[in-house]
Order: C-alpha cells, then structure tokens, then sequence
C-alpha cells in the first residue's frame, strides 16, 4: 500500500531508514479462505489497505468508480507517472471497477492511481496490493539479494551503498580488523552516505499501476497472473507486492520477490492464511506448471549471493530465502491474531520464529462466514486479552522504532489487524454458481473497518453512487470516506462514551444486507437473464441500497455530534438498533417477479439472543435486547409494538404474496401472538407452494429455493395476514 506516496511525505528522505524500515511494513493486513472452509463453498478474500503515514487517524480519500470498456490505437500505453511504468495499451480494453485515490492527477498519472481492487466484466477480482517487504533487511537475505537484483525503487541506493561498503570493508580489513568488525564499520559507513540518495530508476512496474494494468485485460485469473509476470520479465519490478486473482473456478496468490523474482501458486480451497507485509511462502514445484508461476531464475539467484535456504528435506524456502523468519513485530502481531482468531486452537504461539503460511483449522468441521471475514479486519484483540492495539498507548508510554522494527515501552500493546490506519477494508466472495460476468460479491467498507458499515455489491454493476465520487482532501460532508473517516474519528476519540456503539449497530445492519444479499444470490444463480439485463438490476439495486446505507451514515454522524454535547436521547437512539432504516427494494421484475423488499434489518432469535448475551453488561450497549424464546411465531403484526420487531417481507409473483417476515428484537412481544407449531408452519408452506402456478418459469422453479431459504434464513418468521395460507 502506497509506497511511492512517500514522494510527498518524506521527500527528502526517500531512501533513508524511515523508508526502509517499519514503517512501510504498518500498511496492509490481508486474508484468503478456501472455498471447502467456507459455510457456502465461496472463496473469500480480502485486505485492508493501510494509510500508516500520519499521526493522527489515518486521513486518505479513495473514490469508488467504473472504468468504461475502451478501444486503444497501436502505439498508446498505460503511463505510471508515479514510477515511470509504461506499457502498451491492448486494442480492446474491458470494463472494470476499481477504487483509486481520490487525489490524482487525471492527465499526468492517470494509472498511476493505486486503484486498490476491484472486478471486471469477464469476472476476474483482483486485490492489489500488500506491499511487501523484507522482515528486516539490515541483517536479513534480502540485503545479500538487492545486491544483485533490488527493486527499482531502491535501485540508486543499493548502488551507491554497495559502492561504499566495499571500499569501507576492505579499508577495514587492512587496518587489521576481524571479518565480524569491518563488516558492522562498513555496514555504518555504506548507510550513512547512501541514506542521501534521493534518486530512484524509474519503469518497473508497481502497485500504483497493477489494478490499471491486469484487470482490463484478464479473462481469467491465471491470465491475470501471467500479464504481471510478463510485464516484470521485461520491465522489472518498482517494489515488493504481494497479490491475489481469482475468477469463478480458482484463486491465485503471488509474491514479487526482487526486481524480476516472482513466484505465484494456484490457492489450495481447503487452507486458509493471514499474511501482513512480508514474505510467506515455503517451498513450491517449479516443475508444476499448473498450479506453480515463477520467475525462471528464483532458486539460481539467491543460490548465486548465497542466500537460498533449504529445509531438511533439501527443499528451497522461497520467503526464507529472499527475507528472514523473524517477523516485524508490527507483522508479528497481525499473523498471530489472525490465525487465533481463525483457530483458536492452533498450535502456535506468539514468539514462534515463523507460522506456516498454509493452514487447516485445527477443528476439521469448522466453516467460515462473511461475518467472520468481517471480524478479521475488525479485529483488535477481542480474542486475545493479553494484548491492546498500540493506538491506545496512553501518554505515560511509548513507540519508537529500532532497526526496522517497533519497540514499545510496555509490551501489551501490539499493532492490530483493525488498525487505525485503515482506509479501505474490501472482502471479495466469489461463488462458482454465479453467472460469469458477476465476478462474485464484494464487501466494501470506504473508511477505518472499525467504525464503518461494509456495503455489498456485485463485480456487474455499471455505476457507483455520486458520494463515492468526491475527491476532496479534506472533510466533505457529501464523501462516502469522509463521512465514515469522521465517524471514526468522533468515535475513537470520545471511547468511554462510545466504546463498540457504532460497531454493533453496523454489525446489526450488516446482517440484514446479508439477508438481502442472499436473496440476490439465490435468484440470479438460475435466473438467466441476459448480461444487460442482470447489471442494469443489479446496479439499481446497489444505489438504491447506498443510498439508505449513506443517509443513515449521516444520522449516526449527527447523533453522534449530539451525544458528544450531552444529548442523551441521541445516545439512545444509536444504542437501540430498531431505529435502523428500512433497506431498499430488490429488482427482480425482469422474470416476472414483482420486486421483494426487505423492510427492516433482521436479526434471528439465537443471533439475539448471543448478541445480548454478550452486551447484556456492557455499559456502552442499551438493554433493548431481552432474552427470546427459540420458537417459531406467527404473529398478527397490527397487535405488535412498532419498535419491538424487524419486518423483511417479499412479494415473490404477481399471483402470490407472501406475508411479512417478522424476527422480535425486544423482550416485550404482544402475549396475543399466537405459537404455532413446526407441524404447522410445513403445512401452510406445502398449501402455498401447492398454489403457485407449476409452468417452467424461473420464479417457480425458484419458489422451493427462495421460500425454504426464507424460512431458514437468520430463523425469521412469517406472519399470519388476512388471507390464511
């Protein structure tokens, strides 16, 4: 993440130990899950891309945006004006979303925009990237690699350090030094003249440009892999970059090692990883041609300056090789909570001198959510009492950095996946049922993923929303990013009034998106609509749920203003989770179907209920929720209190309506509501079903998947209406 905005930062020191150190490695936390340890059997992945250059809570506006399919003429090219990166434009350039930095400059650097991820219309994602560095590269291998092969970002400076350093230790070897003493005198002197060099080589290809240049041109994952090894086999590599591919039918993991060593591997669907900023991978077949990509000369390099490791097996170690396995502490810190989090039974420990890179969860049953995707980036050591997140150093304490590492003055505090440096957490969820051109389902939360809802969408859509469009530098209050950056900020600042307020009324709105988006996902897997057809809804669908989703963001800003002055019933009302907005209709019109329409978040009696649990003492969350008895209701809504229920109803053909779907959030139902029985819910599910036309259309055939998912989905409820069915 963003390593040439330093050009900005740090101007005058681009070379120099900041840059080289720790601080670069504070960027990006990311995560894959394989499809056969997935509840659902999608793959999931995801990142958070880190801002870790300002003191305060990290302020750095993305904007959200369709690159339009473009037709290019021989000759044009794709200009990094970050890099100097060039290359040829393909005559035929696919549609594509991607999430840029809003302060770019349109004419000089149009791709050099850090577009962060996105899909394209063939249904490749792509997340780019997690910038990579060496664990620490003063004592490291990858000091004895960039002698031959640095990146190019660094280029100047190895050149000029190596330059010093051999003068200087053969200086000191005549003087009568040991080998051990002109190596540390060499080492000081070769650093302190080349921490000088403000110069870089410019044309390798880097982060600033990788979205820009894959995703336009991919088919398929493996294309996409392919089109950054070829542009690093002939134009070499900027800097050190860690990316994930996929399309319907696969996933592929790739680490850029060097200036032009890479190696990449087909993901396994039954492991799963947490990988911060630095290298994992162990050893690989070369000779694999199917699930291996790698740069021909990986092994022969780092045999050739004496850097190749191998395990006891006489297998090459690919990260060992090209870094080190003593983690950063600020890696450190990430990999372990995450794999506990994941696992909470691993056999790991927090000082282990490395963590194997692929996993299987300890408990052989054990499936994984979206919502756990959610608490991966989220995550502040909620799992792990012994440790605090380093933002919540009080002033008596401290953080320093030592030789490309962090060092506190009391070790509770550990650098945490859901840091404040987030700016834009993204979860992928690609499902092979899906129509090709969806790509899948990504999970976006344009702001610090502690504070900030996640809003999904498919990889079709022709449009994004205007307030994600905003390329302010400071606060807008019409910005997606601002807005969520500054609920942040009010949040975090003013912890003993808020504590996890905000978190939970994001979670509980997030559980009704999912209801919705499962909706979505059980009608478009048979729905056959045509390309144009199936983007036009779902693009509908996604502005219209933006647009709720934004409106109540600004609610919660202004309530959270108010509490911060006083205003008690404000703070109540963000507390009570009722008070959530109904989501928009869903467009499902083009089969025949009337639109469903979610009216209300959805919890289930047992999600409640746990949540309660949980929060029951907890002086930050309101004791709205009471303890609900796990069994079926139907209820007569016109007798229920109207903040004591979430309703989702769907009207699923013109020739049937069915009744609303009530799921009780407060403790206090009407003891008119009438119990029925699972006897008698099955009856009046087959006296329905028996009533729908039995024509081949797609609504009917989708009646037995819609209608028992509705039932089952989150355990909600249907009410009983005029009309008995």
């Amino acid at each position: 993440m963003k390593s040439t905005h330093l050009k900005a930062i740090f101007a005058t020191a681009l070379f120099s130990a900041v840059v080289l150190s720790a601080q670069s490695t504070e960027a990006c936390s990311a995560f894959i899950i394989g499809k056969d340890l997935t509840e659902d059997g999608t793959y999931l992945f995801g990142r958070t891309e880190d801002f870790p250059f300002q003191e305060e809570n990290a302020a750095h506006n993305k904007n959200f945006i369709v690159h339009e399919a473009t037709d290019y003429n021989n000759g044009e090219v794709i200009h990094d004006g970050d890099t100097g990166f060039t290359y040829p434009r393909a005559e035929h350039e696919m549609k594509y979303t991607a999430v840029p930095d809003a302060e770019r400059d349109e004419e000089e650097n149009l791709n050099g925009t850090y577009g962060a991820h996105g899909f394209n219309e063939a249904g490749v994602s792509m997340s780019a990237t997690v910038t990579t560095t060496p664990n620490k590269w003063q004592t490291g291998n990858w000091k004895k690699i960039a002698r031959e092969d640095p990146f190019f970002k660094y280029e100047p400076f190895f050149k000029e350090y190596y330059k010093e350093y051999d003068n200087a230790y053969q200086a000191e070897l005549e003087a009568g030094k040991t080998t051990e003493e002109a190596e540390k005198q060499a080492d000081q002197a070769a650093y302190s003249k080349a921490q000088n060099v403000t110069d870089e080589k410019q044309g390798g290809l880097g982060e600033s440009s990788m979205i820009d240049l894959v995703l336009p041109r991919a088919k398929t994952a493996r294309e996409g892999i392919e089109t950054i090894a070829k542009a690093i086999d002939e134009h070499g590599a900027y800097d050190g970059n860690t990316i994930i591919i996929a399309d319907k039918k696969e996933l592929w993991y790739m680490e850029i090692l060097s200036g032009h060593e890479y190696v990449a591997i087909k993901y396994p669907a039954d492991k799963f990883s947490v990988f911060p900023n630095t290298y994992f991978l162990g050893s690989v077949d070369f000779s694999d041609k199917e699930n291996v990509i790698a740069s021909k000369n990986v092994e022969a390099l780092a045999k050739r300056v004496g850097a190749a490791t191998y395990d006891k097996d006489g297998k090459f170690l690919i990260a060992r090789s090209y870094s080190t396995n003593d983690y950063a502490a600020d890696n450190r810190s990430r990999i372990y909570a995450g794999i506990k989090l994941l696992d909470p039974q691993a056999n790991i420990s927090y000082d282990d001198p490395y963590y194997d890179f692929l996993r299987s969860p300890t408990d052989p049953s054990r499936k994984y959510s979206i919502q756990d995707a959610f608490d991966i980036q989220r995550n502040r050591f909620e799992h792990l009492p012994e440790y605090k997140p380093d933002d919540q150093i009080p002033e008596t304490e401290s953080k320093t950095w030592i030789n490309n590492d962090v060092e506190y003055s009391h070790p509770v505090y550990k650098y945490a996946l859901g840091n404040k440096n987030v700016i834009d957490p993204h979860i992928y969820q690609i499902s092979s049922e899906l129509p090709e051109g969806f790509g899948g389902i990504s999970w976006m939360a344009l702001g610090q993923s502690r504070n900030t809802p996640y809003i999904p969408y498919y990889g079709n859509i022709t449009k994004t929303p205007k307030e994600f469009h905003s390329q302010a530098t400071t606060y807008d209050s019409n910005s997606w990013y601002w807005t969520a950056q500054n609920i942040d900020k009010l949040v975090s600042e003013n912890y003993s009034l808020f504590g996890n307020i905000i978190q939970n009324r994001w979670k509980a709105l997030e559980k009704a998106e999912i209801a919705r988006q499962n909706l979505q996902n059980t009608f478009y897997k048979s729905a056959n609509l045509t390309a144009k057809a199936a983007s036009e809804n779902v693009t509908k669908d996604f502005l219209a749920l933006a647009d709720v989703v934004f409106k109540e963001m600004k609610v919660v800003e202004e309530k959270i203003q108010l509490a911060i002055n006083g205003d008690q019933q404000a703070l109540a009302y963000l507390k009570d989770i009722s008070t959530l907005p109904a989501l928009p209709k869903l467009h499902f019109a083009k089969t025949g179907a009337t639109p469903t329409v979610v009216q209300k978040p959805t919890l289930s009696i047992k999600e409640a209920n746990e949540m309660n649990k949980h929060q029951k003492d907890d002086p930050h969350f309101s004791a709205g929720l009471g303890t609900i008895n796990d069994e079926r209701l139907l209820l007569d809504g016109k007798h229920l209190p109207s903040n004591s229920q979430v309703q989702m109803s769907s009207h699923v053909i013109p020739s049937y309506q069915a009744q609303p779907v009530i799921s009780p959030l407060a403790s206090h139902i009407n003891h008119e509501a009438k119990v029925a029985t699972s006897e008698k819910l099955e009856q009046a599910l087959e006296t329905t079903k028996s009533s729908l036309p039995t024509t081949g259309s797609h609504t009917s055939r989708l009646w037995t998947s819609i209608g028992f998912a509705f039932l089952a989905l989150s355990s909600l409820f249907i009410k009983k209406g005029k009309t008995n069915h």
